[in-house]
């Protein structure tokens, strides 16, 4: 992973084979959770190759049965 901006990133990417095609995941999560003077963030982001990013409220993304997150994420319009 990396970080930018008070946020951690992490990404998985499968290559593509003979049957399926490439697909990545990318997790950005604050350093420090919250909204005071050390906090960076108080949501959570996913995304992967189908270009939707999910935003949570919540400290950590779950629930990424087939690769959508669960409530209380939604995707940003």
């Amino acid at each position: 992973g990396c970080r930018k901006s008070g946020y951690n990133f992490g990404i998985n990417a499968t290559a593509s084979s003979a049957t399926a095609a490439p697909q990545f995941d990318v997790l950005a999560a604050p350093e420090q959770w919250g909204t005071g003077v050390t906090g960076t963030g108080t949501r959570t982001f996913y995304t992967n190759e189908t270009g939707v990013i999910y935003a949570n409220t919540a400290a950590t993304m779950t629930g990424l049965t087939n690769r959508v997150p669960a409530a209380p994420a939604v995707p940003i319009s």
